[in-house]
């Protein structure tokens, strides 16, 4: 499910010679299940990775991200990274979000582009799937926006999805936060790092369950931004509906993995 690489952040204060997440400053705590969740779907650049520059394999898009954190600052970045702010959106995308209407992708030209590829990519496997066994349901084509988390109706909600609280205020005081935070960065709710994933994904429930393709905001400007605009979106698109292929045939990777689900 994972296709970039980027995450994460961290308000320090010192509390009994302890050092605090703002979000434990709040008294609130991350839920276990997204913990192995998050972790596993890990889009962005462990702020260690950041530091590191000798030594180390560079690439365009690691590249690209350091300018990103350097614009906003380091420890602005480590904040972010630690309190799974650079998560939020997803979770709102995932988990929270439950409208079926139109999506829009940075601009009315890549938006049309993106659903024709989605449908064509649609009828394709539908074709070929004489089995029925792949597409037993619509996959959704969703987009993920940093600016959700300006609305206190869907930060909200995101909040209490990732973390335990024993009190709303504190959910409502870490959502205020949040948001002055973001506020202060550069491009504030759009900065592309807030939304810097591709993800693959299934929800299960009693009421609502949905596949889907998500993509950020912020992949498609780090395409735009070195020069990749034009096919990137597709091979990223493809790249995701081929994971809904693999999990409805419960292909491992590489053959003969134990792990049902491989997500790479």
């Amino acid at each position: 499910r994972r296709l970039l690489l980027l995450s994460g952040v961290t308000a320090c204060v010192c509390v009994c010679g302890e050092r605090l997440l703002l979000h434990e400053r709040h008294n609130l705590r991350l839920r276990a299940e997204l913990r192995d969740e998050l972790d596993r779907l890990s889009h962005h650049v462990p702020y260690e990775r950041v530091l590191r520059v000798a030594g180390f394999c560079s690439s365009p898009l690691l590249d690209w991200s350091r300018k990103q954190i350097r614009a906003m600052g380091h420890l602005t970045y480590k904040q972010l990274y630690d309190n799974r702010i650079l998560s939020m959106s997803y979770i709102y995308k995932h988990y929270i979000d439950k409208k079926t209407g139109e999506e829009f992708f940075v601009d009315a030209g890549q938006t049309s582009e993106l659903k024709r590829r989605h449908k064509r990519q649609m009828k394709f496997w539908r074709d070929a799937d004489l089995e029925g066994r792949i597409l037993k349901e619509d996959i959704l084509l969703l987009s993920m926006h940093g600016a959700d988390l300006q609305d206190d109706s869907k930060l909200v909600p995101i909040i209490e999805r990732m973390f335990h609280f024993d009190n709303l205020s504190d959910v409502i005081n870490f959502a205020h936060d949040v948001q002055d935070m973001i506020a202060k960065i550069p491009n504030g709710f759009n900065n592309p790092l807030l939304t810097m994933n591709a993800v693959a994904t299934t929800t299960s429930g009693r009421t609502f369950n949905k596949k889907s393709i998500i993509l950020g905001d912020g992949v498609l400007q780090f395409l735009f931004d070195t020069g990749l605009q034009k096919t990137g979106p597709d091979f990223i698109h493809s790249h995701e509906f081929a994971h809904h292929v693999q999990f409805e045939l419960d292909l491992a990777v590489p053959p003969g993995h134990n792990i049902v689900n491989d997500d790479r």
